[in-house]
């Protein structure tokens, strides 16, 4: 359970909207609250699979050799 303060410009369309509907404003805030949370997980999917496309479609450097020498120099500086 949260409790959450609102505005009366927020509180006053939440009431509106809830008469409108027929339902409560707690009803009308979870739904709100549903509404966003999928859009903002959509979008986190949506450039996760824009970041995969990139890596599949664009050539990334990944010669041994050369992650082998970071490697080396980062060990390196942890024991100066």
């Amino acid at each position: 359970m949260i409790n959450v303060r609102v505005d009366k410009e927020i509180e006053e369309k939440l009431i509106n909207i809830a008469k409108e509907y027929n339902k409560t404003k707690s009803d009308v805030v979870k739904e709100a609250i549903k509404t966003y949370l999928n859009k903002f997980e959509e979008e986190r999917q949506r450039k996760i699979k824009e970041a995969l496309d990139y890596f599949e479609n664009n050539s990334i450097n990944t010669n041994i050799d050369n992650i082998k020498a970071i490697q080396r120099i980062k060990s390196e500086k942890d024991i100066s």
